[in-house]
Protein backbone atom coordinates (compact mmCIF):
# COMPACT_ATOMS: atom_id res chain seq x y z
CA UNK A 1 0.00 0.00 0.00
CA UNK A 2 1.27 3.47 -1.19
CA UNK A 3 1.29 6.23 0.92
CA UNK A 4 -1.15 8.37 -1.77
CA UNK A 5 -4.47 8.97 -0.51
CA UNK A 6 -7.48 9.14 -2.97
CA UNK A 7 -9.96 12.21 -2.60
CA UNK A 8 -13.31 12.07 -4.17
CA UNK A 9 -13.36 14.56 -7.11
CA UNK A 10 -14.64 17.96 -5.79
CA UNK A 11 -15.39 21.44 -7.66
CA UNK A 12 -15.54 24.70 -5.74
CA UNK A 13 -16.14 28.45 -6.82
CA UNK A 14 -13.91 30.66 -5.10
CA UNK A 15 -15.46 34.06 -4.63
CA UNK A 16 -12.87 37.03 -3.88
CA UNK A 17 -14.46 40.58 -2.83
CA UNK A 18 -12.35 43.25 -3.18
CA UNK A 19 -12.23 46.50 -0.97
CA UNK A 20 -13.60 48.18 -3.78
CA UNK A 21 -16.70 46.03 -3.49
CA UNK A 22 -15.83 44.17 -6.85
CA UNK A 23 -15.98 40.70 -6.83
CA UNK A 24 -13.83 37.79 -8.53
CA UNK A 25 -14.57 34.24 -9.13
CA UNK A 26 -12.81 31.19 -9.94
CA UNK A 27 -13.65 28.12 -10.25
CA UNK A 28 -11.21 25.33 -8.98
CA UNK A 29 -10.60 21.70 -8.63
CA UNK A 30 -10.91 21.47 -4.86
CA UNK A 31 -13.37 21.21 -1.72
CA UNK A 32 -14.03 23.74 0.75
CA UNK A 33 -11.33 22.24 3.07
CA UNK A 34 -8.76 24.03 0.63
CA UNK A 35 -9.84 27.51 1.93
CA UNK A 36 -8.25 27.20 5.20
CA UNK A 37 -4.45 26.63 3.61
CA UNK A 38 -5.36 29.45 0.96
CA UNK A 39 -5.44 31.78 3.86
CA UNK A 40 -2.84 30.68 5.79
CA UNK A 41 -0.47 31.03 2.76
CA UNK A 42 -1.99 33.87 2.36
CA UNK A 43 -0.94 35.36 5.46
CA UNK A 44 2.62 34.33 5.11
CA UNK A 45 2.83 35.19 1.31
CA UNK A 46 1.03 38.67 1.67
CA UNK A 47 -1.09 37.04 -1.33
CA UNK A 48 -4.23 35.09 -1.87
CA UNK A 49 -3.12 32.28 -5.10
CA UNK A 50 -5.15 30.38 -6.70
CA UNK A 51 -4.81 27.98 -9.10
CA UNK A 52 -7.96 27.93 -11.86
CA UNK A 53 -7.39 25.51 -14.32
CA UNK A 54 -3.98 26.11 -16.36
CA UNK A 55 -3.81 30.02 -14.78
CA UNK A 56 -2.72 31.45 -11.58
CA UNK A 57 -4.17 34.26 -9.98
CA UNK A 58 -2.42 35.98 -7.19
CA UNK A 59 -4.04 39.39 -5.38
CA UNK A 60 -2.62 41.05 -2.66
CA UNK A 61 -4.49 40.53 0.57
CA UNK A 62 -4.63 44.39 1.35
CA UNK A 63 -7.13 44.42 -1.27
CA UNK A 64 -9.38 41.69 -0.06
CA UNK A 65 -12.05 42.04 2.26
CA UNK A 66 -14.15 38.91 1.99
CA UNK A 67 -13.41 34.89 0.77
CA UNK A 68 -16.09 32.86 0.23
CA UNK A 69 -16.31 29.40 -1.32
CA UNK A 70 -18.83 27.07 -2.65
CA UNK A 71 -18.33 23.68 -3.02
CA UNK A 72 -19.84 21.14 -5.67
CA UNK A 73 -19.88 17.13 -5.97
CA UNK A 74 -19.79 17.48 -9.94
CA UNK A 75 -19.14 20.56 -12.62
CA UNK A 76 -22.90 19.45 -13.75
CA UNK A 77 -24.36 20.73 -10.10
CA UNK A 78 -21.80 23.61 -9.90
CA UNK A 79 -23.33 25.00 -13.49
CA UNK A 80 -26.83 24.37 -12.97
CA UNK A 81 -26.29 26.21 -9.28
CA UNK A 82 -24.73 29.11 -11.66
CA UNK A 83 -26.95 28.86 -14.74
CA UNK A 84 -28.58 32.25 -15.81
CA UNK A 85 -32.60 32.38 -14.09
CA UNK A 86 -34.60 30.88 -17.63
CA UNK A 87 -36.32 33.94 -19.25
CA UNK A 88 -39.92 34.86 -18.22
CA UNK A 89 -41.11 35.56 -21.96
CA UNK A 90 -42.57 33.89 -24.46
CA UNK A 91 -41.53 30.05 -24.94
CA UNK A 92 -40.10 30.01 -28.78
Amino acid sequence: MSGERNYPARYSRVEVTLNDGEVKDFDITAGCGLLKYLMQEAGNTGSLVILEGDEAHAIPMERISDVTMKQFDTPEARAAFYAPAKSKGKPQ
